[in-house]
């Protein structure tokens, strides 16, 4: 189960196939107030109606397997993820190409964790 920290999404878990680096979180009103899901598959896209906030990876503890009737089971990440304080533009969240674009330029810029 990944879990978010800070941000719209603080506290919210969801059962998530992938944790990228930087990872981008929906939400949009439901029947029992806001609905969140992450754009975790290489081909997930937002929908005008949600709204989109950047997250990025603080910690991965591994995968869990769970048993779900209905076919739902499968393998699901253990990871928590740190709100993004600069959010990129509004267009870069909406387009793939803008937002590869965008996270490629992020982990460029990134420190490099020492080897040892």
């Amino acid at each position: 189960m990944t879990t978010f920290h800070g941000g719209p999404a603080d506290n919210v878990t969801l059962l998530l196939r992938r944790s990228p680096a930087l990872l981008r979180v929906v939400s949009k009103p439901g029947r029992k107030g806001l609905e969140y899901d992450a754009l975790d598959a290489p081909g997930d896209q937002p929908s005008m109606a949600e709204t989109i906030s950047v997250y990025r990876l603080r910690q991965e503890r591994g995968s869990v397997h769970l048993c779900i009737r209905g076919g739902k089971g499968g393998t699901f990440r253990l990871a928590d993820y740190e709100y993004v304080a600069e959010q990129p533009p509004e267009g870069a969240l909406r387009s793939a190409r803008l937002w590869n674009a965008w996270v490629a330029a992020q982990m460029a810029t990134e420190p490099k964790e020492p080897t040892q």
